[in-house]
């Protein structure tokens, strides 16, 4: 690699054989996290994609759960129910799902993809999956495999220390 393109592998101006103490390293990791979130976030909403994070995690959770109420999507996300209103209206205008009202209670909406909204889901995780493979170029098969590992691992750590504190998980 040239100086121009420093190894996404190490930490600026950390060496790779220093070790760090669990403050520093929780601080470093937190902060790659919230980079992270931050890059996914900027990558999902530009103009090509045209879905911010909710919207495509509603997408996403209506591709396995068609016909369900706003209600059910938005504790399943972990949403305000206002919250998802305002997005699936914002879906619905952009003719990616269909409200209809509830049989069972013809106070509440349930919403489901459309074949646009369908084939924009598609779409967006193409896209998605080949920016994490370009990212993820410079790192060896095995490299990945333990990345994937740790983050999962990590994951069910977070998912069950929040359960515990009464969190509501998407």
């Amino acid at each position: 690699m040239t100086e121009e393109s420093a190894d996404p592998r190490t930490v600026p101006g950390q060496p790779d054989t220093e070790p760090l103490d669990t403050r520093t390293a929780t601080q470093q990791l937190t902060d790659a996290l919230m980079e992270f979130i931050n890059l996914s976030r900027s990558f999902m909403t530009n103009e090509t994609l045209r879905l911010n994070h909710a919207q495509y995690a509603i997408l996403s959770r209506l591709e396995d759960r068609p016909d369900v109420t706003l209600t059910a999507i938005a504790d399943s996300l972990g949403y305000d129910l206002s919250v998802l209103s305002r997005q699936a209206a914002a879906l619905t205008e952009q003719g990616l799902v269909v409200r209809t009202k509830d049989p069972r209670d013809g106070r509440a909406w349930m919403i489901s993809l459309t074949d646009v909204g369908r084939e924009r889901l598609t779409h967006a995780r193409s896209k998605r999956l080949g920016m994490v493979l370009q990212a993820l170029a410079p790192f060896s098969d095995q490299e990945r495999a333990i990345a994937a590992r740790i983050l999962a691992s990590f994951n069910t750590g977070l998912s069950e220390t929040l359960k515990r504190k009464g969190v509501p998980l998407g």
